[in-house]
């Protein structure tokens, strides 16, 4: 566990002469209020590589709040996830299924070649709640929900807004690949487990079946499959605000 001495050290070492305790510490809040940073979003390409130069420190210190730091220098992200022992608690069931068909929806798109410059997927909010539909079998929820639902997932640079179809109550959804840590593997037993364990039993008819088969076969990826853990099952919820303290200058 990184201590007050530990970052003493790292300042008196000749490399580290260029740096100052205060944007140690405005890097952590940083990372502790956005918990996912993209390398070429605006004003992070500075905290990107100076997370990356001190990674063994934030990754202690991280770890000792119960948190995991993933980098992925591949899609220029670096994401901070409860640790294994800490993802207990699940988020209510429409943020569950927004969060894991946006995952779905990434996944379709990277199987299909349909992806952008840096990786990202793009989709439309209305099909996004298409799927919502036909995954639950439930009604969508109101734009009003949706749309906060989606500004909480952008505010954690998961996802960001494209273009905005007010007829329609829309917006353009850009997916990134960190999305894929945040949600873990298996989401797609995931969704029909939660379901189930949110969903009343119900005898379904032959043709209930056949659609349900139909639609869960229309989910399936070309990815390798991996066995679940235990603690698998849960969403990460959202972590605890911190106020940041100072920007890194771009």
């Amino acid at each position: 566990m990184p201590m007050l001495f530990d970052l003493e050290d790292l300042l008196t070492r000749p490399k580290n002469q260029d740096v100052e305790a205060s944007e140690f510490r405005a890097a952590a809040s940083r990372m502790l209020t956005q918990q996912t940073l993209f390398r070429d979003d605006w004003n992070s390409k500075n905290l990107y590589e100076f997370i990356l130069r001190f990674r063994v420190y934030f990754s202690d210190l991280f770890d000792a709040l119960g948190l995991e730091m993933v980098i992925s220098e591949r899609d220029l992200t670096i994401v901070l996830k409860p640790a294994e022992s800490q993802a207990k608690k699940r988020l209510p069931m429409d943020e569950t299924v927004i969060l894991l068909s946006l995952r779905e929806a990434f996944e379709r798109g990277v199987t299909s070649f349909d992806i952008g410059d840096f990786g990202e997927v793009e989709i439309t909010s209305m099909a996004l709640l298409e799927r919502y539909e036909a995954v639950t079998g439930k009604q969508r929820p109101a734009w009003t929900r949706v749309h906060a639902i989606l500004k909480e997932i952008k505010r954690r640079r998961i996802i960001d807004f494209g273009e905005e179809f007010p007829e329609e109550s829309g917006v353009s959804i850009i997916v990134r690949p960190s999305i894929r840590e945040i949600t873990g593997e298996g989401y797609l037993t995931r969704i029909e487990d939660f379901i189930a364990a949110q969903s009343p039993a119900e005898v379904l008819t032959s043709t209930d079946r056949e659609e349900r088969a139909t639609d869960k076969e229309s989910l399936t990826v070309a990815a390798e499959d991996e066995p679940v853990a235990e603690n698998d099952s849960a969403i990460p919820e959202q972590l605890p605000e911190a106020e940041p303290t100072e920007e890194l200058p771009e």
